[in-house]
């Protein structure tokens, strides 16, 4: 049995992420359609959001969203593209990678709880400020 490239493993791997970001927007797209009240996309690897602003007006029913156990990293993005969802009451952000001080769109949207337990890169101001924003509305 022949050793695989590392080359060889990095192009499935690529391919694999690809794969799964169609697939992430393509389940968006079909929610946005039925009008669900609760979308999973965990474990999806995703390293940011789909365009949620060209299907927000569809997904205005939506309530909950769990966007665990993804590569989510860069908490402006996720939240700015979460505002534009009026309706959404609940995100579950655990276990991503998300670091900074959280989004100034996060007092702007009407989330009412968003977990960011197990962040494996989070620093203290963003653990800090997801504290005492939950203790707050809490």
């Amino acid at each position: 049995m022949l050793c695989p490239r590392l080359g060889d493993i990095y192009a499935r791997m690529m391919t694999v992420e690809n794969i799964l970001e169609e697939v992430s927007e393509r389940i968006l797209q079909k929610a946005a359609m039925k009008h669900v009240n609760t979308l999973s996309l965990a474990g999806m690897r995703m390293t940011k959001l789909p365009d949620l602003l060209t299907l927000s007006p569809e997904l205005k029913s939506l309530i909950e969203l769990n966007l665990s156990k993804n590569h989510l990293y860069n908490s402006d993005q996720v939240f700015e593209s979460l505002y534009h969802l009026p309706g959404l009451l609940r995100v579950d952000l655990s276990f991503n990678v998300l670091n900074g001080m959280l989004s100034s769109f996060v007092g702007k949207s009407n989330l009412s709880t968003y977990p960011l337990f197990h962040n494996v890169s989070y620093n203290k101001p963003l653990y800090l400020t997801a504290c005492t924003y939950q203790i707050a509305v809490w």
